[in-house]
C-alpha cells in the first residue's frame, strides 16, 4: 500500500468544485443500457466503481467510450449475454442493478453477489423481495443471483424502512413492466430524483406522487438521451468541513441549496459564518467559537447518515459536549478510534443514556437479542488533534480521516491513500489546491 504525508495546520482557502456524483453516475450509466441509441453523459467522475461497470459493459458487449476527460458515450443496442462474469461482478457492489437491462433485454439475468471489503456478500434482502413482488423469479447459489422475468407483473412495492438503493433497483426493475408499479416510502435522495430525470429523458414514465412515494408507468422503447451528472454533495460537504476545522475559507461551486438545506441550517446552529448564493456555498472562519449541538440523521430530505463523520470531526473544536445520533446505521463509527489516538475525547453511548430515543432504520439489526446498539457519539470538545498513522482502510471514512489530519498539529501519515479512487475523483489535488500540505 503506498502512503501519503500530511503538515497539519494550514488554513484551507480558495475555490472548489465538486466532481460529478458517483451514485448518480452509476444509475444512470447503468439505465442507458435500456436504450439502443448513444447516450451521452457528462461530468461522470473517474473513480474505481466507474472503472469496473465500464469494464462490466464491454464484458457483455455495451458500447461505453469516453469522449472527454469526464464524458461517456453509452449504448446498449449490442449486448449479447444476460450473464455477468463472477470475478469482475463481485467486485461491482451495485452489480444487482444490471439485472433491469439485463431482464428487459433478454427476460433473464445470471448477477453476481456483491463482495464488501471483508469479502463478505453484501446483504440485498430488500431487493430480492422487490424482485419477487415484481413476479420476478429468483434463485441463488453461493456465487450468483438468477433472475427470470417471465411472470412480471405490476405491483404495489412498499418499504418497511426506506432505502436508496433499493428505491433505485425498484425503478431499474419495473421501468419495462406492464401497468402501473408503485414504490410507497421511497427515498427522497437527490441522486434518486436524478435518476428518475434521466429515464424519463430516454422514454421512460416515472413520477414522483409525494414526496415518499412513486408511480412507475411500464414501456418497452426507450431512445438515447443527453444528461450532465450534478455535483458530489458528500465531496461538497467535505470541503464545508475543512474551511471549518482548519479556520479556512472556502467557496464551494455548483451546489443547490435544496440539496445541503439541513446541513446549512447545521451550520447556522453551530454558529459558523457563511454565505449561499447563486449555487455556492461560502465557509470561512472569523474567530467564533463553534457551538455545541445535538445532530441526528434521518432520511432525506433530512440529515443524512453519511454526514455525520465530518459532523463528528467539526464538533470535536466545538465548546461544550455535542451529541451524533446514528437513526439509519448501529456499526459505522470506525473513525472514531481514530480520532481518539489523535487526541479526540469522543464517547460511543446508548441513547439512553444521553436522554434520546433509541431508533435503527437497519432491518437486519435484531434488537431482541442484541440489546439496544451504541449509536451515539458523545463529543468533549473542544479538543486538540495530533497527527500519526493513519489506515484508510474504509472508503466511507478515508476522507474525513484526511480532513482531521489536516486540521491536526505535526505531520501524519495516511496509509492506503489508493482507496481514494473507490470513492473520489483528483481528491487530493484539490486539498492540495486549496494549501494542504500533502505530498
Amino acid at each position: 500500500m503506498s502512503s501519503s504525508f500530511v503538515e497539519g495546520g494550514y488554513p484551507l482557502e480558495g475555490e472548489v468544485t465538486p466532481s460529478g456524483s458517483k451514485d448518480s453516475a452509476i444509475k444512470l450509466i447503468i439505465s442507458s443500457l435500456f436504450c439502443n441509441e448513444d447516450s451521452v453523459l457528462e461530468n461522470i467522475p473517474r473513480t474505481h466503481d466507474i472503472e469496473i461497470l465500464e469494464e462490466i459493459i464491454k464484458s457483455i458487449r455495451g458500447s461505453i467510450t469516453w469522449v472527454g476527460d469526464n464524458k461517456l458515450v453509452i449504448n446498449g443496442a449490442n449486448i449479447s449475454t444476460h450473464e455477468i462474469s463472477y470475478e469482475i461482478g463481485s467486485r461491482f457492489r451495485f452489480s444487482p442493478l444490471l439485472a433491469g437491462p439485463l431482464l428487459y433485454r433478454f427476460g433473464k439475468a445470471l448477477i453476481p453477489k456483491p463482495l464488501n471489503s471483508l469479502e463478505k456478500s453484501t446483504p440485498i434482502n430488500r431487493w430480492v423481495i422487490t424482485w419477487q413482488n415484481l413476479g420476478i423469479n429468483v434463485e441463488s447459489d453461493e456465487k450468483f443471483l438468477i433472475l427470470d422475468s417471465l411472470q412480471a407483473k405490476e405491483t404495489n412495492i412498499i418499504f418497511k424502512i426506506s432505502t436508496h438503493n433499493g428505491t433505485a433497483n425498484a425503478i431499474l426493475s419495473s421501468i419495462f413492466i406492464n401497468g402501473n408499479t408503485y414504490i410507497s416510502n421511497a427515498a427522497e435522495e437527490s441522486e434518486i430524483d436524478e435518476l428518475i430525470e434521466f429515464i424519463n429523458k430516454i422514454g421512460g414514465l416515472v413520477e414522483r406522487v409525494e414526496p415518499r412515494k412513486i408511480k412507475i408507468t411500464g414501456t418497452n422503447i426507450f431512445h438515447g438521451a443527453y444528461h450532465e451528472i450534478k455535483p458530489d454533495i458528500i465531496e461538497a460537504i467535505s470541503y464545508a468541513a475543512a474551511a471549518i476545522i482548519t479556520k479556512g475559507n472556502i467557496t464551494i461551486k455548483g451546489i443547490k441549496d435544496l440539496q445541503i438545506a439541513s446541513f446549512v441550517n447545521f451550520l447556522t446552529k453551530i454558529n459558523t459564518k457563511y454565505e449561499f448564493n447563486n449555487n455556492e456555498l461560502k465557509v470561512w472562519y472569523g474567530g467564533e467559537i463553534h457551538n455545541s449541538t445535538t445532530v441526528e440523521s434521518s432520511p432525506a430530505p433530512g440529515f443524512l447518515a453519511d454526514w455525520l463523520p465530518f459532523v463528528t470531526l467539526i464538533q470535536n473544536y466545538a465548546d461544550g459536549i455535542s451529541l451524533v445520533h446514528n437513526t439509519i446505521y448501529y456499526n459505522r463509527m470506525g473513525y472514531i478510534q481514530d480520532f481518539n489516538r489523535m487526541g479526540a475525547n469522543i464517547e460511543i453511548k446508548k441513547p439512553s443514556e444521553v436522554g434520546l430515543s433509541c431508533v435503527i432504520s437497519d432491518e437486519s439489526y435484531d434488537f431482541e437479542k442484541l440489546g439496544e446498539p451504541k449509536t451515539v457519539a458523545q463529543i468533549n470538545g473542544p479538543q486538540k488533534l495530533k497527527g500519526l498513522r493513519l489506515n484508510m482502510t474504509d472508503t466511507r471514512y478515508d476522507s474525513v480521516l484526511i480532513l482531521a489530519a489536516l486540521s491536526a498539529e505535526g505531520r501524519s501519515e495516511l496509509v492506503g491513500v489508493e482507496e481514494m479512487a473507490v470513492r473520489y475523483e483528483r481528491y487530493f489535488d484539490k486539498l492540495i489546491n486549496l494549501g494542504a500540505h500533502l505530498t
